[in-house]
């Protein structure tokens, strides 16, 4: 997959990315129209460039809801 973003084993809706060691360095979740990302810089890096090409409306690193609940 690009960016080397991979599906999980347990979830199609569940991303991961591994640096070239091997080792997680970022997750991502996603429901309908909605991502929760978590990981390293590097991840973020990565996941901005996924923004662009998917034209995400907006993201986010405080005070937001996923699905329904509330993260401060």
């Amino acid at each position: 997959m690009r960016y080397g973003l991979r599906p999980s084993k347990s979830d199609d809706c569940l991303f991961l990315l591994h640096d070239k060691a091997g080792q997680l360095i970022g997750v991502s979740g996603w429901h309908v129209d909605d991502g929760l990302l978590c990981g390293t810089q590097e991840f973020c890096d990565v996941m901005r460039k996924v923004a662009k090409d998917l034209e995400f409306g907006k993201m986010v690193e405080k005070d937001f809801k996923f699905c329904g609940v509330k993260f401060l």
